[in-house]
């Protein structure tokens, strides 16, 4: 207890702080009556919040004199996408991508079958050490600390993976390397991470070298660790963990991306220079051997297997080159796969295969014949959901190449039950009685019977003439926006769906919502419109606007107010538009968030509204004083959401998270006692250093909503409490 109030002591010192949006902790409304915020979201954007009255009661309640607030938890995942690297040991696969490990039997190589999945948001590379994995957590989508850092996995069961231990690095880890009772860890701009694994379940921090530049990849061959540097070959004395010492570098002629060790040669994929091959028989005079060049092709990984060294390029070619001679590499043969969404796929190479985790496709190449080297079979994820529709006990995710159809029944993670392929590009769907509406991109709406959900079947087509977006249905009347115009189909007869009308517009549509007599259109290139479709058959625009500095990407309506995402370089805003008079709206307010602001659904007083950081929940119960509840952080770039009873389903480009709402708490109380005092800055530090119980919900112990439990919570809430500081950021 000492220790604690020396802490809180401490604390009373710290000045009270402005946030700025950038922190991503709570934004700023705008009204129009007042200046428009700063650009760059900076603190005098955000200003203090108001003072609220104290309240804990769910927003369904509908009273808007009263603060909303919501607590929002992991039910389940599914649609994984986005591989990055691959581990295989005996026979077992271990992939690597935003939201975790898949891991797959490869007993068969043509026909790798899932066994187990473990949720790591974050995981970016994999290393299989006896029965562990290592895995490296540091994706491109940001530096959270719930996104970086090492997770140790027990495998000794593969179909029952468990995450045993972890520990959270200052920048994003990008790869490990195991030796004995210590990890090594590739830290981007942290340099070298060493770390004690002697007890797994408590990774503790040995040393860290600053190497300058951005590492990428680790391998550890006795006591050297060799290290891929950004723009060189780093090679480090580890025979004393505690104290790396650099033995030798070699400069590169590009970025580096991914190294193997073989013999007393480095093979380094370094992008537009190709495969390099460094001698390092000196480790401290490093020199080049050899190389091999692919003309504008990049190299993105390298595996070498005894004389033979198998690279990944970034268009999708898989390459084999002799390596006998290292001084005059030679070209044996290669295998081209289709361009996928993503690029830079990983490496792994077992026995006669190779396995290319190549975005959402995990390849299995066989590579016996070095010559022709062939696909024998693979693990496809079909692409990333665009966006998510729940009808009933099922959710469908269009995700670009067709409609995926997951029963939702359960209380874990969706099942995936059908799918409906698409000839072209997939953005929308929408579902009515047993059937579905699918956008096809240029090839027009696709309808299909999901009466049986395992086996969708398609029973109407319309041809439109541009590019379909977006598609809301309304009795029986598709609402449809493409790239020339708006669109309304009869869907009466869905084996034959029928123009009514369509009113040519300039923009492209991307988002269509309908609220009695009038269509809302949000038009990325020309701002929004309001469409009277009170006679289908004619309609015409009742009104259009555009405010702010941005563009328009989804809107969603309720009661008397419009709700619009707008997005662009400083630009991200949730608009409020009073909508009371279709005929003339009126900018109500405007609320600054950060990073790409996309979906948005209004259930209640709260807007759910995705970004890159994931999905933020928005008190809108005074529409002029729009206030950030909380933001919870996916692995990937968020796109849509849908609220369906207590649950959010958050159409992520690396997959489909369902998250659980709970309106029982306040953020703050971190001790359940349902008062914000000392107590609950000293529970939090008891959890964070001293291995206390955790706030309950966890949530609640968030007092400045960073998407962590840290000690700022505990500065934020001595401010709070005895230098009137910001409140805790929900109430």
């Amino acid at each position: 207890m000492k220790n604690h109030l020396i802490i809180l002591i401490t604390l009373l010192f710290v000045p009270a702080v402005c946030l700025s949006s950038d922190d991503g902790l709570r934004a700023g409304a705008y009204n129009p009556s007042s200046p428009m915020p700063a650009a760059d979201g900076g603190c005098e954007a955000i200003g203090r919040l108001p003072d609220l009255p104290d309240n804990r009661l769910s927003p369904a309640q509908g009273r808007n004199d009263e603060a909303a607030v919501v607590r929002m938890s992991l039910v389940g995942s599914c649609l994984w996408t986005k591989m990055s690297h691959v581990a295989v040991a005996e026979s077992y696969a271990y992939v690597a991508m935003p939201f975790g490990i898949i891991v797959l039997d490869i007993s068969d190589p043509a026909n790798p079958t899932e066994v187990s999945k473990i949720y790591l948001p974050g995981a970016y590379d994999v290393t299989i050490d006896g029965s562990y994995a290592y895995v490296a957590c540091g994706h491109d989508q940001g530096v959270r600390p719930d996104l970086i850092g090492l997770r140790i996995v027990d495998i000794a069961d593969p179909h029952h993976p468990v995450v045993i231990g972890r520990y959270i690095t200052a920048v994003r880890a990008r790869a490990v390397a195991v030796s004995g009772d210590y990890a090594f860890i590739a830290n981007e701009a942290a340099g070298l991470t060493v770390l004690d694994i002697s007890d797994r379940a408590t990774p503790t921090l040995v040393t860290t070298y600053f190497t300058g530049e951005n590492t990428q990849d680790i391998e550890v061959i006795g006591n050297l660790a060799y290290i891929d540097n950004y723009r060189s070959l780093l090679i480090m004395d580890i025979s004393d963990a505690t104290h790396p010492v650099k033995v030798g570098e070699y400069l590169l002629p590009d970025i580096s991306r991914r190294l193997d060790v073989e013999g007393g040669y480095a093979y380094v994929a370094d992008q537009t220079a190709g495969l390099q091959i460094i001698d390092i028989s000196d480790p401290a005079n490093p020199s080049l051997a050899g190389s091999f060049t692919y003309g504008a092709n990049c190299a993105e990984d390298v595996v070498v297997i005894g004389n033979t060294a198998y690279i990944t390029l970034d268009n999708d070619l898989l390459q084999i080159i002799d390596v006998t001679n290292p001084f005059a590499p030679q070209f044996l043969g290669r295998h081209d796969t289709p361009q996928p969404y993503w690029t830079n796929p990983g490496l792994a190479v077992a026995g006669d295969y190779a396995f290319v985790a190549d975005s959402n496709t995990l390849r299995v190449v066989n590579v016996s014949i070095p010559a022709v080297p062939f696909e024998t079979g693979g693990y496809d994820l079909k692409g990333p959901p665009w966006r998510v529709v729940v009808f009933g006990n099922y959710a469908y995710a269009a995700n670009r190449s067709g409609v995926k159809i997951m029963d939702i029944s359960g209380p874990g993670d969706p099942v995936e039950v059908g799918y409906f392929w698409t000839p072209d590009k997939t953005y929308d769907v929408d579902v009515w009685d047993h059937y579905a509406c699918v956008s096809d991109g240029f090839n027009g709406v696709r309808i299909a019977d999901i009466a049986d959900p395992a086996a969708p079947v398609e029973v109407g087509w319309y041809d439109s003439p541009g590019f379909i977006y977006c598609i809301t249905i309304r009795d029986q009347l598709a609402y449809i926006g493409d790239d020339t115009n708006f669109l309304i189909l009869d869907l009466s007869d869905p084996t034959n769906p029928t123009p009514v009308a369509s009113i040519p517009l300039p923009g492209r549509i991307l988002d269509v919502a309908v609220q009695g007599n009038y269509a809302y259109l949000a038009d990325y290139d020309y701002g929004a419109y309001i469409i009277d479709i009170s006679n289908p058959a004619h309609p015409t625009v009742a009104d259009d606007f555009a405010w702010g500095c941005g563009t328009y990407r989804r809107i969603d309506v309720e009661g008397n107010y419009a709700y619009i995402t707008m997005t662009g370089t400083n630009c991200d805003y949730l608009e409020i538009v009073d909508i009371s008079d279709p005929t003339q709206a009126e900018l109500k307010s405007m609320l600054y968030l950060h990073n790409f602001v996309a979906g948005v659904t209004v259930a209640g007083n709260i807007a759910y509204v995705t970004t890159w950081d994931g999905l933020s929940a928005i008190d809108v119960g005074d529409p002029a004083n729009p206030r950030l509840i909380t933001t919870y952080g996916t692995p990937g770039l968020s796109q849509e959401v849908a609220i369906a009873s207590d649950r959010a389903y958050v159409a992520d480009l690396h997959g489909l998270i369902v998250l659980g709402l709970s309106f029982d708490f306040r953020c703050g109380d971190a001790n359940h006692d349902e008062d914000i005092n000392v107590g609950d800055a000293v529970y939090n530090i008891n959890y964070i250093f001293r291995g206390g119980a955790a706030p309950d919900p966890l949530d609640a112990g968030d007092a400045n909503c960073d998407g962590s439990i840290n000690i700022g919570d505990a500065v934020h809430l001595i401010n709070f409490i005895f230098k009137q500081g910001p409140q805790p950021c929900c109430l």
